[in-house]
């Protein structure tokens, strides 16, 4: 009767334990998500605010949208950035140039990002 009340125990410990460990693994996993969320849609955000700000002034929707656009891929898109960044004497840091590429990626694009 002993060893069977050992072995209750036992068991009762292991699922508490496997109950905590899972409930973490959930927790993080949700703390996870709703910590990459907030980063995504503040990056689309920074990026549609640097964009209406110096943008819009050269470029309106139809260009990213046209038949014979001359950007092709993410790279290049970030590429044309840069350089209308450099010709506009801007001097955006890297994430910057990011984030109005992920902004225009989101809206027209739609290009593989990898």
């Amino acid at each position: 009767m002993k060893s069977m009340s050992l072995t209750i125990q036992r068991m009762t410990t292991c699922l508490f334990t496997h109950s905590l460990v899972m409930g973490s693994v959930f927790s993080g996993l949700f703390l996870l998500l709703f910590m990459v969320m907030p980063a995504v849609a503040s990056e689309d955000y920074q990026g549609r605010n640097l964009y209406e700000e110096h943008c819009v002034a050269c470029h309106d929707s139809t260009v990213y949208t046209r038949k014979d656009r001359i950007v092709h891929s993410f790279s290049e898109l970030k590429e044309r950035i840069r350089q209308c960044e450099l010709s506009n004497e801007l001097a955006w840091f890297d994430e910057e140039v990011e984030d109005v590429a992920t902004y225009l990626n989101n809206n027209f694009y739609h290009f593989e990002t990898r």
